[in-house]
């Protein structure tokens, strides 16, 4: 009995060792868990810290995303010709698709409407340090293309005096589109100098305006003409057609028609 006992003995140890390592081992791995947290969010600071610290502007030769013409065939079923581009233009993250001749879809904005959309306040100069944006002014649509011309016209006056001048008569110009984009982005690189706007994106459609008409909501909608449709371009296609942004996520062969929340940037478009 003794040697059962004592047989015993290191086999009832060898388990109270294992149960009290495997605890060790539980929070050790817990405070190392906690450590990865930690360190992750000290590399964070630190890049913010370093963004900041950033004032020269590094330029890269990043390719152009590709351009697409479909035919009048092809721009038929929208996510059809996605798909069919797709293995190009993934690698790029965006493309752009240029409609067949003839797309004119009207312009169903009402810049008569009174009513008012909110804005957000953005510090172009902060981008680079995660802060969020606080909230800035409600504008009419009218009140809001007046605030912006009126803050163009101050920024080209004030950084672009020499583009307008340039035809020695003073009525230039002012700066090219890719001038104003070398200002936005030197800006955001290096902080300087420090400039607020009243940033009016992410304003639901729903809620406030869309510059394509209502789209179609029946159960025989699809999203895709017909090959012997005879009206593409019409007013009524433009209604119906997978294109507008008001139908696009619930067309035929979109994943985001399964979706049944109607979230603004998703489902319906801003």
């Amino acid at each position: 009995m003794a040697s059962r006992s004592k047989s015993r003995l290191p086999s009832q140890s060898a388990m109270d060792l294992n149960g009290e390592s495997s605890k060790r081992r539980r929070k050790a791995s817990n405070r190392d868990f906690e450590a990865v947290e930690n360190d992750e969010h000290r590399m964070i600071q630190l890049a913010i810290e370093n963004s900041k610290r950033d004032t020269k502007r590094v330029d890269f030769k990043i390719p152009d995303a590709p351009v697409y013409h479909p035919t009048i065939e092809e721009f038929k079923d929208p996510i059809k010709y996605i798909t069919q581009i797709q293995p190009e233009a993934i690698s790029y993250g965006i493309c752009k698709i240029v409609p067949p001749e003839g797309w004119n879809p009207p312009q169903k904005i009402d810049f008569t409407d009174k009513r008012s959309i909110p804005t957000r306040l953005q510090e172009i100069h902060a981008l680079q340090e995660g802060n969020p944006w606080d909230d800035g002014e409600e504008y009419t649509l009218q009140n809001y293309k007046l605030m912006a011309e009126q803050f163009s016209a101050q920024w080209n006056h004030t950084h672009h005096q020499k583009e307008k001048e340039g035809s020695g008569s003073g009525s230039g110009s002012g700066p090219s589109l890719a001038q104003l984009e070398k200002d936005y982005w030197d800006l955001v690189e290096t902080a300087t100098p420090h400039v607020e706007v009243e940033y009016g994106n992410d304003i639901d459609t729903s809620l406030y305006f869309s510059g394509f008409p209502n789209g179609i909501r029946d159960k025989s909608w699809t999203g895709v003409e017909s090959e012997d449709c005879d009206d593409m371009f019409s007013s009524n296609y433009y209604h119906r057609t997978g294109w507008n942004l008001n139908n696009i996520a619930a067309v035929q062969g979109s994943i985001l028609k399964f979706v049944e929340t109607p979230i603004a940037g998703v489902i319906i478009p801003w």
